[in-house]
This record gives structure tokens, sequence and C-alpha cells, in this order.
């Protein structure tokens, strides 16, 4: 009934909850007095009023950790927490390593990168769990200390999330990207929209290579 309050006798908002429960046994075929109902909620009315302001929001707070919604079905998890990420298929991952590039992340991105000590750490952290790292860079041998960075896929990335850097001798970078569609996939199912002479194939005199799917 939330935190309404009330001294002896049911409120304004009490009263609106009164007069729901009175319709609500009619119809359910006066399965409780309405002299009854109306002492229950009284009751209840002035119990509301003995608890102090502190005690109605330790209550409220306790109610909400037990009824916290959780999106998606079957995840039991904190709120506003996104659902679990699933690896997928770990042959799929494809680790580019890019010399001459650093990760750009924007200017509203709140999210901090992960600091370690070495390249070796940063590149292990990201073949180890690319679902969750988008990717990792470093500076080389003789342009600065062995540490590196990560970032994880919460980051806000600017743009492709990659970007050059000068001079590229001294940079380098390596990010992990899921193919959805294995590099090697064939298509062999050829109509007559794939044909070398289909609609799909060739358009305004132009010819056009299959696309799989």
């Amino acid at each position: 009934f939330g935190s309404s309050r009330s001294s002896s006798a049911p409120g304004e908002g009490w009263l609106h909850v009164l007069e729901a429960l009175k319709e609500g046994f009619l119809v359910m075929g006066a399965v409780c007095s309405q002299e009854k109902v109306e002492t229950l909620l009284v009751d209840l009315a002035r119990h509301e009023s003995l608890l102090s302001n502190a005690e109605i929001e330790d209550r409220d707070r306790d109610n909400a950790g037990r009824l916290e919604r959780h999106p998606g079905l079957g995840h039991f998890r904190p709120n506003d927490a996104g659902p679990e990420i699933d690896i997928g298929d770990y042959d799929r991952w494809v680790f580019s390593t890019l010399p001459g590039h650093q990760i750009v992340v924007t200017a509203t991105n709140n999210v901090p990168s992960i600091t370690v000590d070495s390249k070796e750490t940063a590149v292990a952290m990201l073949r180890g769990q690319p679902h969750r790292y988008f990717g990792c860079h470093w500076l080389e041998d003789g342009y600065g200390d062995r540490e590196a960075e990560v970032f994880t896929r919460d980051c806000k990335f600017y743009r492709s999330g990659i970007r050059t850097r000068e001079p590229p001798e001294a940079f380098c970078a390596m990010v992990a990207r899921y193919g959805a569609i294995a590099s090697n996939a064939i298509c062999n199912s050829r109509d007559a929209w794939t044909e070398p002479d289909g609609l799909l194939m060739t358009s305004n005199g132009q010819q056009h290579t299959t696309k799989c799917p």
C-alpha cells in the first residue's frame, strides 16, 4: 500500500483503497464483510502511522531489493546490468594487429581503460575474453614504458574505434572482431538472381561480384 500515513482512520489515500476493496469483495461474492474490511484497513493505517520516516524508507528499500526487476528471462543480476555476453564460437574471433594505430574513444566516454604492465598481458586478456574486450594498444620498444591499455566493449568508441598515429613505428594496437559468417563460407545455391547474367550480378552494364549471403 506504499507509505501513506494516517492517525486513527484511513486518510484520503486509504479511502480509495477501501472503495476498491469493497468493490472487489462484492464482486467475489462477499467473501468478507464490509465491517471487517474497514477494521483491517483502520488497523493497517494506524500501524503505518506509528512507523517513523526512517523505518518506512528502510522497509521500502528492502521491498525494492526483493522485487528488483531483471531484464531478460532467467537472469539474476542487479538493476541496470546488461545481459550476459556470450563468447560464441571462439574459432570465429579474428584478432587484428594494427601497427601505427591506437584505439580512440569519444569525449563523452566515461568507462576508463584498464592499464596493465605489458603488451603481453594486454594481448593475453584480449585473446582470453574477446567478447568482453574490444582491443588494446601500446607503445613499441624505445618509445615509452612497457605499459599497455585494454578497452572493454562498454566504452564509447569514436567511429571505428581506431585511428592512425605518427610516427607509425611508435604505436601498435590489436582489436578483436567476431565473424558471424565463416571466412571460408562458400555460396553454392545459385539461382536466376545470382547467375552471371542475373539481376544481382549485373547493373547498368556493370558486372558485380557474388556476395554471401
